[in-house]
Order: structure tokens, then C-alpha cells, then sequence
């Protein structure tokens, strides 16, 4: 264990020198980037992928007669990326906070209720007739944890896979929040981290992040924004080579609050 003084306050970080990395503290999450009444456009590809997504959620939830939104209890949601674009074109971290946020509000009320999200990008030519057709295949399920079923849930969605992109703020940069506290955080521990001789290994497979502590209000998503720039820092562009992800967050008492990243 290594004891670190980083924004005023000491923070105590576990390794193992290569996989696996704890952080002694409560989580934070990365707050919104821009003030809530900032005039923003929205990337059209992305606001599309996510449209799709609820469409065919409302239409599965028609069909079985579930009232959407989903309220109330905990759920996790699982997804499946088919295909042939690489990891530079395709982040899985940013491609599964694009999913998320489609889910949000119209599928399930408010994303704080996943507690479980688990993706799995496999490399699959999907067989299209024409050349402007998508080239992507999508599985997701929700479920819920609590009774331990399925609530929803499809697969081989045929789509063209987008990106998280950031929107344009109309009102320039007056409008966007700088929050260093928690956007800088990464810097400090990942250097603590390489002068106590950690070294990230490989650069392509697993990365499973848990989150313990306040943690029932917080995203799983902006969580894991505030972290994996550590790992960014340590191996460059490790987050963009994964190829399968797992967020967890559990409810914990502040004694036992702590962050812990393991690569596989």
C-alpha cells in the first residue's frame, strides 16, 4: 500500500505492480460538462444508434405488455458488438456510454438504477447487399437483479455502432465546467502508480472496474470516466484496445468506499 496526497487529503492505493489497482476512497463521478441550459447540438449518427435502441425496446415492451419506463429496483445490462471495424474506430467504453445513454430515461427511468453493465466486442463480418447498408450487429439485455430474470431484451440488431461524442455547445465555451478536482485526478495517481513501479503489461483484453461506497445516485459510466484515464496515463490508449468491459457498483458504508481496476 502506498500513501498518496492528492487534492489536500490522503489517499491510500493497493497494486500488484501489473493487473489490478485499488483505490481506498469514495468514488467520484464525472459531473455533466456543460451547464443544463446550454444550447447544445448533438452528433446526428449518434442521436440515430441511440433512437434505434429505445425503438426497439418500446416495440419488445409493447409486445409483452411491459410499462416503460422501467422504475424502481436494480438492474444490469449486458451487450454484444459484432464487428469487423477495429478498436481505433470502435471504442468499446465510449460505444457502450452511447447504448447507455440510449437506454436512459425511455427504457429504464434513471441509468443510476444499473448497477451491472458487462460488454463483449467479437470481430464478425456482417453480410450486408449494399454498400451504404450498416455493417454492425447489436445484442442487449436488461435484467433485473433483484428477481434475477430478464425484463428485455434483443439481438442481431443490424446498425452502424456509434460512438459517445461530446455535443457542440452553441453558447461557446462560456457554458462548459471545468471540474479539476475530479477531471485531473488520473495525473496524480497514475504517477504515483508508475513511481511505485506499476507497469500495465498488455494492452489488449479485459478491464473490470468496481465501484464501492455512495455509489446508488451515481452512473456507472461517468464512474468509470473519472478511472480509466489512469490506465490511459500508465499504457498509452490502453482503454481503446479492450475488448471486453465490466462496471459494477456496490452500496457500501464509507469505511469500506473504494474504487478497484483489474486487467485480464
Amino acid at each position: 500500500m502506498m500513501l498518496k496526497t492528492i487534492n489536500h487529503q490522503s489517499l491510500n492505493i493497493q497494486h500488484n505492480g501489473s493487473s489490478f489497482i485499488k483505490i481506498l476512497d469514495e468514488p467520484l463521478e464525472m459531473p455533466h460538462s456543460s451547464t443544463y441550459n446550454s444550447l447544445r447540438l448533438q452528433d446526428i449518427s449518434m442521436l440515430d444508434f441511440q433512437s434505434r435502441i429505445s425503438m426497439v425496446f418500446r416495440a419488445i415492451a409493447r409486445d409483452k405488455g411491459v410499462r416503460l419506463p422501467l422504475r424502481g429496483g436494480e438492474y444490469g445490462v449486458e451487450i454484444l458488438l459484432k464487428s469487423k471495424r477495429s478498436n481505433d474506430d470502435l471504442s468499446l467504453l465510449e460505444t457502450t456510454k452511447a447504448i447507455i445513454d440510449g437506454i436512459n430515461s425511455e427504457v429504464i427511468e434513471n441509468d443510476a438504477a444499473i448497477f451491472h453493465v458487462k460488454v463483449r466486442k467479437v470481430n464478425k463480418s456482417i453480410k450486408v447487399r449494399a454498400k451504404n447498408k450498416p455493417s454492425d450487429e447489436l445484442d442487449v439485455s436488461i435484467k433485473e437483479l433483484n428477481a434475477n430474470r430478464s425484463a428485455l431484451d434483443f439481438a442481431g440488431l443490424t446498425t452502424h455502432l456509434s460512438l459517445k461524442k461530446s455535443p457542440y455547445l452553441i453558447d461557446g465555451v462560456d457554458a462548459e465546467l471545468f471540474y479539476p478536482h475530479i477531471e485531473l485526478i488520473h495525473y496524480d495517481i497514475s504517477e504515483a502508480l508508475r513511481v511505485d513501479g506499476f507497469n500495465i503489461v498488455t494492452s489488449i483484453g479485459a478491464l473490470k472496474m468496481c465501484f464501492e461506497g455512495s455509489v446508488i445516485s451515481k452512473d456507472l459510466d461517468n464512474m468509470a470516466k473519472t478511472y480509466t484515464p489512469i490506465l490511459n496515463e500508465l499504457h498509452n490508449d490502453y482503454t481503446r484496445n479492450i475488448e471486453e468491459l465490466e462496471l459494477i457498483k456496490i452500496p457500501q458504508s464509507k469505511d469500506k468506499a473504494n474504487v478497484s481496476i483489474s486487467l485480464k
